[in-house]
């Protein structure tokens, strides 16, 4: 026997307030996607936004999706991680559509960044491609020998290296060019919001089940969250206090990348 919250249809005040607080950080999460590809849209251009961001964010969400759907959808997965922990994962439908709808449209930037105009220092590093193909070298590994909840685990905690490594070079790009112009802010303020949205669920949950330590069997949830607030501020400090007035890149005018230009290079991004 295991326990499976299940709020769809909320009873209590709490259950309300969880549903609320779910709904309102996929809400914010999911909204935060698109100032971004919406800025990149009208620039026609990705200067300014680090491709190693981009692509580090695309796998992040793969791995996180795997995460979500397995112990949501899957009686048998969330059993096996009960029989071995004697705790349930929080695992609730609105982190499933959030996952899934964060997966596609980085692969939209993704696709922005193949098209649109680029800077020629702007190229997925090599630091970045050999983490990529560890990370999914590891985690197929860990599909076919370890036990599938073990594996999906594993998968959460590749998320969780992956938000904390991916923001990174976006920190740099920015203090680099001493400017956030073609990053947008908006994303980040959103971003901000979700994630205390989603730690506040998180909680509420964990008080729900009974013990508030259960937030820490949800590391993927609760990590990410602390992890994006964080580097939020860092992006609300260099917009609005470091960087308010940028160097002007206007005159900057790359030429176009063909679409089937190679993306990856030796240079750092």
């Amino acid at each position: 026997m295991y326990f499976n919250p299940n709020y769809s249809n909320p009873t209590t005040a709490l259950e309300v307030v969880s549903f609320i607080l779910g709904w309102s950080y996929f809400l914010a999460w999911s909204v935060s996607a698109y100032p971004q590809i919406i800025l990149n849209y009208t620039r026609k251009s990705v200067v300014g936004l680090s491709i190693d961001f981009a692509y580090l964010s695309t796998l992040g969400f793969f791995f996180y999706s795997l995460y979500n759907l397995g112990f949501y959808f899957f009686d048998s997965i969330k059993a096996q991680y009960y029989a071995a922990n004697h705790s349930p994962v929080l695992i609730m439908l609105n982190d499933v559509f959030f996952s899934l709808h964060a997966l596609i449209t980085c692969l939209v930037v993704i696709y922005q960044c193949c098209i649109y105009t680029r800077s020629p220092s702007q190229n997925l590093s090599k630091p970045a491609l050999a983490f990529i193909y560890g990370s999914i070298s590891i985690a197929a590994l860990a599909f076919i020998f370890a036990p599938l909840y073990k594996a999906l685990i594993i998968s959460s905690y590749f998320k969780l290296i992956l938000t904390i490594t991916k923001y990174i070079p976006q920190v740099y790009t920015n203090y680099t060019r001493k400017s956030t112009e073609g990053w947008s802010v908006h994303n980040v303020l959103l971003d901000f919001t979700g994630g205390i949205f989603s730690i506040s669920q998180l909680a509420v949950d964990s008080i729900i089940a009974g013990n508030i330590l259960l937030m820490f069997d949800n590391p993927g949830k609760m990590f990410l969250s602390l992890i994006s607030i964080a580097f939020d501020l860092v992006f609300i400090v260099q917009h609005y206090v470091l960087y308010r007035f940028p160097v002007d890149y206007s005159f900057v005018n790359p030429p176009r990348r063909n679409s089937n230009d190679p993306i990856t290079s030796s240079s750092m991004v």
